[in-house]
Order: structure tokens, then C-alpha cells, then sequence
């Protein structure tokens, strides 16, 4: 009887440890996960790890600090107040596009703010947005 009772036992106590440890259905807070402060901030995973800077999404696209893009992704972009301008360096050549102008396919590459801000696209693809 002892034999029939033990695994019986097991299966129940297995049972329950698995409906406890289990995963649920209820999502988490992804803007508490993240720190995200407003419904246009984006969080910025470099290396797997998370960064204290953040992104911008406006029009659903993707903008960031130049300085941040300096920093994590590639010096090459420079922004000149004066004739406001974003431009992009090459070993052969500067490629070139003008704050708040759009690009063939919609993007606009940089908005004009107290912070320089690039868009994701541009970082990704410089030269086919030029």
C-alpha cells in the first residue's frame, strides 16, 4: 500500500511546486522595468546591458543624442549650427542633409533642439538616407 501511496504523493507535491513556480499570465510594468519616464522615451540596451541614457520616439521613429551616438555607435556624424546641417563622414567624401529636412523616404534625419538629436535610421543606414 505504501508503494501506491509515495508516487502518488511525488505527483501531487510536483503539481504543486509547478503551478507555484510557474509563470503567470500578468505582464509587467515594461516602463518601471526600464525607467521610462513618458510615453515617448525609449530605453537604450547597449552590450546587453541597460543605459542610463534614452532615446525619443516621435512618428514612430527612433531619435538620439548626438552625444550618446558619439559615444555607444560612431563619430562621424557632426552637426553645424550655422548653416544647419547633420553630416556624415566617408574616407572619400562628407555626405550632407539639412536639420528638419526630409529624406526620400520620409525620414527626417535630425531635429533641431537644445539637444542635437538623430534619428535611429540614419545611425543604421547613413549612406542610403543621403
Amino acid at each position: 500500500m505504501k508503494r501506491k501511496v509515495i508516487p502518488v504523493l511525488i505527483g501531487l507535491l510536483l503539481i504543486v511546486l509547478f503551478q507555484r513556480y510557474s509563470g503567470s499570465k500578468e505582464e509587467a510594468d515594461l516602463n518601471a522595468y526600464f525607467g521610462l519616464n513618458g510615453s515617448q522615451e525609449v530605453a537604450i540596451v547597449w552590450n546587453q546591458e541597460l543605459t542610463e541614457e534614452k532615446g525619443l520616439l516621435q512618428n514612430e521613429r527612433c531619435y538620439l543624442k548626438l552625444d550618446t551616438v558619439h559615444e555607444m555607435l560612431n563619430e562621424r556624424f557632426y552637426v553645424d549650427h550655422n548653416e544647419k546641417l547633420l553630416l556624415y563622414t566617408l574616407p572619400e567624401e562628407t555626405v550632407q542633409i539639412g536639420i528638419g529636412e526630409q529624406t526620400a523616404d520620409g525620414y527626417t534625419a535630425a531635429v533641431e533642439s537644445s539637444i542635437q538629436i538623430l534619428i535611429m535610421h540614419c545611425i543604421q543606414s547613413p549612406i542610403g538616407l543621403f
